[in-house]
């Protein structure tokens, strides 16, 4: 999508990082069935455990406070203020459950799966991942569209140089 905001635009490359990893927890997800007893040595599953901890811990957090904040109130002015509370509550979900999905990322990362480990990763993985995608696909078929526009120059120029920096 191309949009002429640099806050959109910056958003939306967001929405595509999170997908890629979403992805790739849905893939792991699919091809193991168990894995057990020792800390994860295979390559794409230590990448996706340190990218489902940044995710949680760094980019989440700030992504929607720049929404909950900055955009939805825009939204609410312009007359769509029931898709950024929607969208708002699905935030919180989406935090608690990645925060529980790291949690077990990180304790995978030192200790290893276990049997009952596994299967609790791969529970709230596969639930993490699809409202994940669900929530993304909303905002990028329906926030950003309602957004193109809403912003003016001097908001889109403030908000993206405290989301990117200067340009």
């Amino acid at each position: 999508m191309a949009f002429s905001s640099r806050t959109l635009q910056a958003l939306h490359a967001e929405h595509l990082e999170t997908l890629k990893i979403m992805a790739g927890l849905q893939g792991v997800l699919r091809r193991r069935r168990v894995i057990e007893g020792q800390a994860p040595s295979d390559g794409e599953i230590a990448r996706l455990l340190g990218d489902l901890i940044g995710w949680a811990e760094d980019e989440i957090g700030p992504h929607f406070s720049l929404e909950d904040d900055e955009l939805f109130p825009r939204l609410a002015e312009a007359g769509e203020g029931d898709l950024g509370n929607l969208l708002k509550t699905e935030h919180g979900h989406i935090v608690a459950l990645a925060q529980r999905v790291a949690g077990l990322a990180r304790e995978a990362r030192a200790d290893g799966f276990t049997s009952e480990r596994w299967a609790e990763f791969a529970r709230l993985g596969s639930d993490l991942a699809d409202q994940v995608i669900d929530h993304v696909t909303k905002e990028e078929d329906g926030l950003l569209p309602a957004l193109d526009g809403l912003l003016s120059d001097d908001d889109d120029a403030r908000i993206a140089r405290a989301k990117c920096g200067p340009q």
